[in-house]
């Protein structure tokens, strides 16, 4: 799937191509000749779009003309804002052109897709206030990975601007008059100044940062193989789950089927690095293994959430994408034989499955604190309640209202017991937990699940 960095690098790539190309060969004729500068002065605008989506918006117009850098003004953002308001062609876009070709096919025009599209795929994930859409939204906003973007655009202005100069000859040298020359492509030097500052302030010439791996916010489900298809559905209960926080379904079962799906992935990573689940049961050096200790604290959530009732039927996005991953769990990292599925024929496709197998892992981790959260905010507002009937004599001990809604066979709110023990099941899940001691007592479990079967019932732990 495209991320944000592929499409960086793809961009440095055809600037490179195009810089090379320009330097290398003469144009065959005028039409080459005004396609390359139009090619140039489209990347030129991809790359101030580029630039000003990415630095903050509330101190921009502070920035803008100024002489030296506002109080405050981080000097990376200062010098990338300055490098584009100084590029002369800009502010003369209706006349600075020569006819333009069509179909414009150049490297530097693909540079100029490239660009467009990595900003078009960040502003997937938040609004223009900086509300976010996506779970990875505030990484999106966060200026500390906006700066080494900034850094990043900088490098690749430095390098488009280096070539005018040869490009103009170029042109010159194909029959266009010199003064059109110098109208397309004038003197650039104050533009290369500060690309160079800022390249220079941010300290990193690599660019990579942390909205290097950053994707479409709503990419669609990529069924060509088991391990895209698994990776895709794990995104997408990622999202989900994250949604969940803010529009709740006040449904219990989607919670099962996510609780469902991090025991699945965790007993299946299990198995995938060599766990005899069978032998977990009696073998308390198994039982210790961060895979397992997670693996039954989903399991624990799910007999939380066994004889728990809520108001609404279940998000059906969530019940196809959790019996999906659970197929192709099987299908990819079985839990007995083979050590990998079908899908890994080869080392290399083995490193693959790990990656996406140890990835699901991390994620349900992360799904684990949200899904605490949801579970948290239904038990408090009361969407969240229990069959009196399923209530043991001790839960039910001095408490008359339980014992009366017992005795009539009414549900009653989940009991703060129940309510604080299942969080903690969910914290145990969330975390990266050396120890697989129990701490909670028995749990009601639902119908066992064929990765409960193998690495034992919950109160075996």
């Amino acid at each position: 799937m495209t991320t944000y960095g592929a499409l960086m690098e793809q961009a440095a790539r055809h600037i490179h191509a195009g810089g090379s190309q320009t330097a290398a060969h003469r144009f065959d004729d005028l039409r080459d000749a005004h396609l390359a500068v139009a090619s140039f002065h489209g990347l030129l605008d991809a790359i101030e779009r580029h630039v000003w989506h990415l630095v903050d918006p509330a101190r921009a117009t502070t920035i803008y003309g100024t002489s030296a850098p506002p109080q405050g003004t981080d000097p990376v953002e200062y010098a990338a804002l300055r490098m584009v308001t100084a590029i002369p062609t800009l502010e003369d876009k209706d006349h600075r052109l020569p006819p333009i070709p069509q179909p414009i096919d150049h490297p530097w025009a693909d540079a100029a897709r490239a660009l467009g599209a990595a900003v078009d795929l960040l502003a997937t994930h938040t609004d223009v206030a900086g509300t976010s859409r996506s779970p990875d939204g505030p990484l999106v906003w966060d200026f500390a990975a906006r700066r080494r973007a900034l850094g990043r655009v900088a490098d690749l202005t430095g390098a488009v601007l280096s070539g005018a100069d040869t490009l103009g000859l170029r042109v010159g040298q194909a029959g266009t008059h010199w003064s059109s020359v110098r109208r397309w492509i004038p003197t650039f030097d104050e533009s290369r100044a500060w690309a160079a500052d800022a390249v220079h302030q941010a300290k990193d010439r690599t660019g990579a940062g942390p909205l290097d791996d950053i994707e479409l916010a709503n990419p669609s489900i990529r069924t060509a193989n088991e391990l895209l298809e698994l990776a895709d559905r794990i995104a997408r209960l990622r999202r989900s789950a994250w949604g969940a926080l803010r529009h709740p379904d006040f449904s219990v079962a989607t919670l099962n089927d996510f609780a469902g799906v991090g025991l699945a992935v965790n007993a299946h990573c299990a198995a995938f690095h060599g766990v005899d689940l069978r032998q977990v049961a009696d073998d308390p050096a198994l039982a210790q293994l961060p895979q397992i200790v997670r693996a039954r604290a989903w399991q624990r959530v799910l007999g939380d959430l066994h004889d728990v009732i809520s108001p609404g039927p279940g998000a059906p996005t969530v019940r196809a994408d959790a019996i999906a991953v659970r197929h192709l769990l099987a299908q990819t990292a079985p839990l007995t034989g083979a050590s990998v599925g079908r899908a890994a024929s080869c080392e290399l496709d083995r490193r693959a499955v790990g990656a996406v197998v140890d990835g699901a892992v991390d994620t349900m981790s992360q799904i684990a604190a949200w899904n605490s959260m949801t579970y948290n905010r239904l038990a408090c507002s009361g969407h969240l309640r229990i069959r009196a009937a399923n209530l043991t004599g001790e839960q039910i001990t001095d408490s008359p209202e339980l014992a009366a809604a017992k005795l009539r066979g009414t549900s009653v709110a989940v009991t703060p017991a129940l309510h604080e023990r299942a969080l903690r099941h969910y914290r145990d899940a969330a975390e990266r937990i050396a120890s697989g001691s129990d701490h909670s007592g028995t749990a009601s479990a639902p119908s066992p699940t064929p990765e409960a079967i193998v690495i034992g019932r919950a109160h075996h732990l």
